[in-house]
């Protein structure tokens, strides 16, 4: 037996991300999350309670699929190229994950939640690269650069360009 609670939950989750990532949170209308999940808006608040709380768990949502990039016995240079061609990979095959990222970062309107819950998971990954720059530079693979500035720039890069930018964030550290 379906659990048809259950579905309807995932429904309205699935068009908050549609609506959110099309139109920000501030552009964002609980009408037409309601309308696209065939539910209506008192259900869809009695799930999340209000709009901020809908607009971080379809954030929550989306950050949950995304998966961590594969460890393995690599190089630093490898380690923060796999890395790299993770977040890239990622970000261009989830152009919602990418708006409501860019929306919680950037939109004062946005709830506190999200923007303190993307801050953390853009932070997690600009320290896990940072953490294999600086192996990385003890090991001699990459010239002495300042670890965390390189993390955030690569991490950017990385985000927000278009496929393959991340060897350019490499040819810069390694040392040739």
């Amino acid at each position: 037996m379906v659990d048809r609670r259950r579905d309807r939950r995932s429904d309205i989750l699935t068009a908050a991300e549609a609506e959110f990532g099309d139109s920000g949170f501030a552009g964002g209308r609980v009408e037409r999350i309601a309308a696209s999940a065939r539910v209506n808006k008192q259900l869809l608040f009695h799930y999340f309670g209000s709009k901020e709380a809908l607009y971080v768990a379809a954030l929550e949502s989306l950050l949950a699929r995304v998966d961590t990039p594969p460890a393995g016995p690599h190089s630093p240079a490898e380690a923060l190229r796999q890395l790299l061609r993770f977040i890239s990979a990622t970000s261009q095959e989830n152009p919602r994950l990418r708006a409501i990222i860019a929306d919680a970062h950037f939109n004062r309107a946005c709830p506190p939640t999200a923007v303190t819950r993307v801050r953390q998971w853009v932070a997690g990954l600009a320290s896990a690269a940072e953490r294999l720059i600086t192996e990385g530079q003890r090991s001699g693979h990459f010239r002495e650069l300042d670890a965390r500035g390189v993390a955030g720039a690569a991490i950017s890069t990385a985000l927000w360009s278009a496929p393959g930018a991340e060897d350019m964030v490499l040819d810069f550290c390694t040392w040739h």
